[in-house]
């Protein structure tokens, strides 16, 4: 009876008095389920954290954070929840629209608007002059992500003869022109596909979204086995490059972790080939704080990240927050500190296979040493505590 009680006066308020009211519920025993709204792009939360400053910000990110749990399939949840805190830490009334919101039209004056993509350069004609505009860039820019990932799917079809759709395609979104400053992820490769724009930006270190902990291993077992983690797009992602290797070196044993099921066509074109290579293990989509995938790392030393297009390269420092050493194309955008990982000079198999036959002959101090390393490397850079003093720092500077 309470339960159906609350939903009903669920239904009755807005989505921000509906949370309220379910974190209050929780707290008596009572867990209230709340749809996401199927249209996220018109939605309009005003003042979330019902203040009342002298100043208006508008964050234009993504609106999930806000109305229903905080998910950790993706740092950029907790990324963008926490920048709202910030915000009204710096004496801000917040308002939230997702990314792609096309109808929002401001009705106040703003002192500050951050756009995650597209919305900066719809917006500008109405904001005050005075107004301090950030492109929050969490991608390299959308027209070298898109040319490069048909350039990938081109190079398959020559390769098999399967003309395959791409499925990572950024939609256009020229908010870096319309900016007066930038906030980035990745590295001098993410920041080379905006040219004419880098002494706006300013790079601020991705969180990992799973603990930090150095999972213990037998380094001299461990190091012939890999990880390959990324959640789709597995030709953007390179995934073809890595299977090429790992079917020439089939006494070394590769895990793909990713949530392949929905690339249907991809999967059917490679099914042959995986079918030959028994070193080859198709994990499916993982949960990083699950014992399972806790397990799988005290078992493998590395992983593999060849995408050809990166903002940050979320998925490999997850993996170094347990301690795994990574391989890493250039276009991975993660700068490493010396004995953490490795660089493969060109991201294709013939390169990657020489560097993972390098590695499994490496004495096991050694790798347990590097291994270390990418721990203490993610521990002191991309935790969501250092993303949040970075970022706190950065718009401090931006609006004083």
């Amino acid at each position: 009876m309470a339960l159906n009680l609350f939903k009903k006066i669920g239904k009755g308020f807005s989505t921000l008095e509906f949370r309220y009211i379910r974190n209050r519920a929780k707290r008596y025993g009572y867990i209230l389920q709340g749809r996401q709204p199927e249209k996220a792009d018109t939605i309009f939360i005003e003042n979330y954290f019902r203040t009342n400053y002298k100043k208006n910000a508008l964050l234009s990110y993504l609106i999930y954070p806000f109305i229903s749990d905080i998910l950790n399939n993706h740092s950029n949840h907790r990324e963008c929840f926490t920048m709202a805190e910030i915000l009204n830490e710096l004496e801000y009334n917040v308002d939230v629209i997702h990314w792609n919101n096309t109808t929002y039209v401001p009705v106040k004056a703003y002192d500050l608007v951050i756009d995650n993509h597209n919305n900066l350069e719809r917006l500008s004609p109405n904001l005050p002059a005075a107004c301090k505009r950030i492109f929050h860039a969490t991608n390299a820019h959308w027209l070298y992500q898109n040319k490069v990932e048909y350039e990938r799917y081109y190079g398959f079809y020559v390769k098999t003869g399967m003309a395959l759709e791409p499925i990572r395609q950024i939609s256009k979104g020229n908010s870096v022109q319309y900016a007066d400053a930038i906030s980035m992820f990745g590295n001098e490769f993410t920041a080379s596909t905006y040219p004419l724009f880098k002494k706006k930006i300013q790079h601020l270190p991705m969180s990992v979204n799973t603990g930090v902990e150095l999972l213990s291993k037998n380094f001299n077992q461990a190091k012939r086995k890999f990880v390959w983690l990324n959640s789709h797009g597995a030709l953007l992602k390179g995934l073809d490059v890595v299977l090429d290797a790992f079917a020439v070196s089939d006494q070394l044993e590769l895990y793909i972790c990713g949530n392949l099921e929905k690339e249907h066509a991809f999967m059917s074109a490679i099914e042959k080939n995986l079918a030959r290579s028994s070193n080859v293990k198709q994990v499916g989509w993982v949960d990083m704080e699950s014992e399972d995938f806790k397990n799988l790392i005290r078992e493998c030393a590395f992983v593999i990240n060849s995408s050809f297009s990166e903002g940050g390269g979320g998925s490999a420092l997850n993996c170094m927050a347990k301690g795994l050493i990574p391989i890493l194309s250039q276009s991975a955008s993660i700068t490493l500190p010396p004995n953490t990982g490795f660089y493969l000079e060109n991201n294709n198999g013939i390169c990657l296979k020489a560097v993972i036959d390098m590695v499994s002959l490496l004495p096991g101090d050694r790798l347990m040493e590097m291994s270390k390393n990418a721990h203490s490397f993610v521990a002191a850079n991309h935790t969501l505590q250092n993303f949040r003093d970075k970022y706190k720092e950065f718009v401090t500077n931006i609006t004083a």
